[in-house]
């Protein structure tokens, strides 16, 4: 087809390249050929290409075609307005063959119900900003969804109205239907789905068929006037300019349902993501980091810490002479990680340790224990290794691949290698931070597995999986007392005094490290019922 285009000067449009990922090689050749041979190639001949951004697009085609992006709208106001632009006809709304009957129920429902769908669909989308106070996981909300929530409220109106009675909305089944089914199709986490249903309450109810209703209650008054429902006299091009006019550029947080200083954790996030993207941008290899590194004789016997010393010399001094800089300080942040890498945690020394039994059985905390250990060891074990072959790549004596090239970089920017983050827990501390903070993972893990009895309280947040301690809590309550683990659930009592100060506790254990944020214990105050 491409070849037969190429001689007639016909356009060609391949769309969704991203989903033949075998064929980008292919492409690669092709696209590379039709400039080798330009000349017997019509002048009218047009290739376009779609895709999503994926790793692994031809770069080739990238630098050598004219490349156009379409972005997602950014607030509440430009989704309504391209919803309104591209999933609401003029029909729809002005009338129309094939429209009389919604337009026709009373209070004008069909037109407020449909603005509430798209308003509804703009907050659930814009959420995201607000990282995991939007949404615990990150759901990708698309044109589909409003589609078929249109197309479910057109079907259920337009039923009501054929049936003939009274002309009550169903209200109850458009918040199931919508909420439960269409948009929470794609919801996976319990707590997101309830929030997700009482947006759906708020933008679905009695009080919003009625003039002038306002989606936020708790609001200043220029936020209330600013999330009213227009008019039902209002056409298609009287609800554009009500959403231009009415609209504010900047989304309040009320309107997400959410409170003011919500908007200080989205900011923190967006400049966040403006000084790592400034940071990616600064080319290391204008200083040196991707210039060509002169090859150094390895010395027969010689262990890391030798080389580690040969590599600060020579770095040291090829940074005096005008050159080498970022070499020099990779490789004095490797010695620095590699000196303070703790030793991996023996598992054989601790096994005696734990070998006692909860009501006949074994103790639940003892496998967790070792699964964290097993973890904890793999994470270090993969950090001495990279960090080892980074420093004999920079020494010469074996290549630099990409990925070392990649971990070369975000520790010359003080940043967690993307490949320890596959190994590790989450975390979103600065590479200095992160070593500081394995350190003391491990030596609470080392204190647990060779002195059981000096752990009083629980490094909760230290664990890489905590979920599986507190269901060992529960699998040892249990055995202890011979009840169902399925009826337990966790009773808490919050201690004032130091780690250190803490005595043992007969039934349960005690944990430390949880957080609050936006808000703080007060020791003084009687808690409140």
């Amino acid at each position: 087809m491409i070849e037969s285009a190429k001689r007639s000067g016909s356009w060609i449009l391949l769309q969704n390249v991203h989903l033949a990922r075998s064929w980008c090689a292919e492409l690669d050749r092709i696209v590379q050929s039709l400039g080798d041979n330009s000349l017997s190639i019509s002048p009218k001949f047009r290739l376009f290409l779609t895709s999503l951004p994926v790793d692994y697009f031809p770069v080739n085609v990238l630098q050598s075609c004219i490349k156009m992006t379409t972005e997602p709208p950014a607030g509440v106001k430009a989704n309504m307005l391209r919803s309104m632009e591209m999933h609401v006809e003029k029909a729809m709304l002005d009338g129309g063959e094939g429209w009389e009957d919604v337009l026709g129920v009373e209070k004008g429902a069909w037109k407020k119900l449909l603005y509430s769908l798209c308003m509804f669909h703009a907050v659930v989308s814009e959420r995201r900003k607000f990282g995991s106070i939007g949404w615990n996981s990150r759901y990708n909300f698309s044109d589909s969804d409003l589609t078929t929530g249109i197309l479910t409220l057109r079907r259920m109106l337009s039923d009501m109205v054929a049936g003939g009675g009274p002309q009550n909305v169903p209200l109850d089944s458009l918040v199931f239907m919508t909420g439960q089914i269409v948009y929470g199709g794609r919801v996976t986490d319990d707590w997101d789905r309830r929030c997700l249903m009482s947006l759906m309450r708020m933008f679905y109810n009695e009080g919003m068929l009625g003039e002038g209703y306002a989606y936020i209650r708790g609001g200043t008054a220029k936020e209330i006037k600013c999330s009213v429902v227009p008019p039902t006299s209002v056409g298609h091009t009287g609800a554009l300019k009500w959403i231009e006019e009415v609209l504010p550029q900047v989304d309040p947080p009320c309107l997400f349902g959410m409170h003011g200083n919500a908007d200080i954790q989205c900011s923190k996030q967006a400049s966040q993501s403006l000084f790592e993207n400034m940071v990616d941008m600064v080319s290391v290899a204008a200083s040196g980091a991707d210039q060509k590194r002169e090859e150094d004789t390895p010395v027969d016997g010689e262990n890391i810490a030798q080389k580690l010393k040969r590599t600060k010399t020579r770095t040291r001094s090829r940074s005096v002479s005008g050159g080498g800089s970022p070499d020099m300080v990779v490789s004095n942040a490797v010695g620095v990680i590699l000196e303070s890498l703790p030793e991996p945690l023996q598992e054989e020394r601790g096994s005696v340790l734990h070998k006692g039994t909860v009501g006949g059985m074994g103790n639940a905390l003892t496998v967790v224990l070792f699964q964290e250990c097993r973890k904890f060891n793999l994470l270090l074990d993969f950090v001495r290794t990279t960090m080892e072959d980074l420093m004999q790549a920079i020494l010469g004596e074996v290549p630099m691949s990409s990925e070392l090239e990649a971990i070369y970089k975000s520790i010359y920017n003080k940043s967690v290698p993307a490949a320890w983050k596959k190994f590790s827990y989450p975390s979103l501390k600065s590479l200095e931070g992160w070593v500081s903070d394995l350190n003391h993972r491990v030596d609470f893990m080392n204190l647990w597995l060779e002195r059981p009895t000096a752990v009083r309280s629980y490094w909760l947040s230290g664990f890489f999986f905590p979920q599986g301690f507190c269901t060992a809590v529960l699998q040892n309550y249990s055995r202890k007392h011979r009840v169902p683990v399925n009826i337990l659930s966790f009773a808490f009592e919050v201690i004032h005094g130091e780690v250190s100060d803490l005595a043992a506790v007969a039934e349960g254990v005690m944990v430390h490290g949880l957080y609050m944020q936006g808000m703080q214990w007060k020791w003084n105050d009687p808690p409140e019922a």
